[in-house]
């Protein structure tokens, strides 16, 4: 008897065990779906915002400084329009994989919604922010998506910059001024 109560709690632990580890990969699994843009796999705007927000305290405390960058994919609709959604959506993973290569360990990189795409840089100032805005515009404007044998497929970016100011009361504020400059550089071409 006692045999087979020490056998029945074997299998009991190793089913335990087992049922665990399902969990918590389970558990790992629905974090990332929860905080990844489905189509590019990088941070989506969620994520992408809890993260920021939590950069940005950081910053103010440190007094330290803080930039996004906002990026908008060029004439984005009308690569949908005369080449359909399945181009579009191939185009907006060769985009997001071509920054996401030029990341930093701690830069934040998320889509925030359709072809409009956001970066947080920390530690480093208004000169490195813009040398990577330029380094992106440029890599962004060499990129290629074969969408047939004979038809090569390019988008440019446009980019807005805006650092930390005394006054922000939250990463929205910072934001907000980016999406100004993107803007301002939409319509300066």
């Amino acid at each position: 008897r006692a045999q087979e109560i020490e056998t029945f709690n074997n299998t009991l632990e190793h089913e335990v065990e087992q049922r665990t580890k399902e969990l918590k990969l389970l558990s790992e699994k629905l974090r990332e779906l929860a905080n990844t843009d489905e189509l590019t796999k990088i941070a989506n705007r969620r994520h992408f915002f809890q993260l920021a927000t939590q950069y940005f305290y950081t910053a103010k405390r440190n007094k330290t400084e803080i930039y996004i960058l906002s990026l908008d994919i060029d004439f984005f609709k009308h690569i949908n329009d005369t080449y359909g959604h399945d181009a579009g959506d191939e185009i907006l993973k060769l985009f997001a994989k071509n920054i996401q290569e030029m990341m930093r360990e701690s830069d934040l990189f998320g889509r925030i919604g359709g072809e409009e795409f956001c970066v947080c840089l920390q530690n480093t100032t208004l000169e490195g922010a813009s040398i990577l805005a330029e380094k992106i515009r440029a890599r962004i404007e060499h990129v290629f998506y074969k969408h047939s044998p004979k038809e090569l497929l390019h988008v440019t970016v446009s980019i807005g910059i805006s650092g930390l100011c005394a006054s922000d009361a939250e990463i929205f504020d910072i934001v907000k001024r980016a999406d100004k400059a993107l803007y301002l550089s939409k319509k300066n071409g």
